[in-house]
């Protein structure tokens, strides 16, 4: 399955394709993983303060952070609590 977008032009241009394995592509028309993207992702930042809890976004999930202390991190969920991804601390 896949959803294409027509431009004025009448140009269209496949932007999905969902493989009969499940695999997600976006800008990719043969996904071979999961999620597989042409080009770069954007994090929202997200303060400190105002972070979901790691254990309710499970394991695996990323945020990009605004700590206090040592400014934007990007860390991850280990189930249990966000860790920085440069040292493996807990933020």
């Amino acid at each position: 399955m896949s959803v294409s977008l027509t431009d004025s032009g009448g140009s269209s241009n496949e932007v999905l394709r969902l493989s009969a394995s499940g695999n997600v592509g976006l800008g990719v028309g043969a996904p071979t993983v999961n999620l597989h993207l042409t080009g770069a992702i954007r994090l929202a930042v997200i303060d400190e303060a105002s972070l979901p809890s790691a254990a309710s976004t499970g394991e695996g999930a990323l945020i990009f952070a605004d700590t206090a202390s040592d400014g934007v991190r990007l860390a991850y969920s280990d189930g249990t609590d966000w860790r920085r991804v440069d040292t493996n601390l807990s933020l």
